[in-house]
């Protein structure tokens, strides 16, 4: 009968320490995604720009690509690519800022969603030559709290 409880007592010792693993993992996991989400949502509306973390992928192969000597075919390619990627992530972005309330106002969320369909129309436009210009030009450096200006819209839950 004592073993039976040690086995249960050890057993319960074992599911809580899985429990509280799993938790942990996961809300790594989440607090990583949602970063990335709301920055990726701070540099295309408050910056107008394509988000780093987008471009990231995309920079690597162009490196690669031109160290083999690339032809307009393989850049036209690669920035045909870059953009379907990033008008797929805007659009994702643009549904999760319709159907998710992460804002104090209907106004601010109503500004986000104009700004980032106003985003995805430029970028429609863009060629493939454009493409690669932006893949060429260095990632932005994070912008200071000095260089913030009164109009951003902000994201942080803390304002």
């Amino acid at each position: 009968m004592g073993y039976i409880i040690l086995g249960f007592i050890a057993f319960s010792i074992f599911l809580a320490l899985m429990t509280y693993w799993i938790n942990q993992i996961t809300a790594k996991y989440v607090t990583r995604i949602l970063n990335v989400r709301f920055t990726s949502l701070e540099q295309i509306v408050n910056d107008k720009r394509i988000p780093d973390a987008w471009l990231g992928p995309f920079r690597e192969k162009l490196v690669k690509v031109r160290a083999n000597g690339a032809n307009d075919t393989q850049l036209s390619r690669l920035g045909q690519k870059a953009q379907q990627r990033c008008l797929t992530k805007v659009e994702g972005l643009i549904k999760y800022a319709t159907e998710v309330n992460f804002t104090d106002t209907r106004a601010t969320k109503a500004v986000i969603i104009k700004e980032l369909k106003a985003q995805r129309d430029v970028w429609e436009t863009m060629d493939w030559q454009a493409w690669i210009a932006v893949l060429d030009a260095p990632e932005a450096p994070p912008k200071t709290e000095d260089e913030s200006s009164e109009e951003d819209v902000s994201l942080s839950p803390n304002a």
